[in-house]
C-alpha cells in the first residue's frame, strides 16, 4: 500500500508519468538482490484518501461545534 500511495503521489504531481509496475528490491547482507513486484492499489489508494477527507471534515465540523469555553 506504501509503495502504491507514493506511485499515486508522483502520478498526481506529473499526470504525463504512467505507471507501469512497481517493485520492491531487498538487498540482503551479502549483497544480494531480491525482486518483488507488487500491484498497484490504485483503487485503494483512492478509496484510503476519500476516507481521510471525510473523517477530517468531520472532525473539523466536531471542533466547529465545541463551546469555546470549557
Amino acid at each position: 500500500m506504501q509503495l502504491s500511495l507514493y506511485a499515486y503521489l508522483l502520478q498526481t504531481l506529473h499526470p504525463e508519468f504512467v505507471i507501469k509496475g512497481l517493485k520492491l528490491i531487498h538487498i540482503d547482507r551479502e549483497q544480494k538482490e531480491t525482486e518483488y513486484e507488487v500491484p498497484y492499489l490504485k483503487d485503494d489508494v483512492e478509496r484510503m484518501l476519500k476516507h481521510y477527507k471525510r473523517q477530517l471534515k468531520i472532525e473539523q465540523e466536531l471542533d466547529r461545534l465545541k463551546p469555546a469555553i470549557e
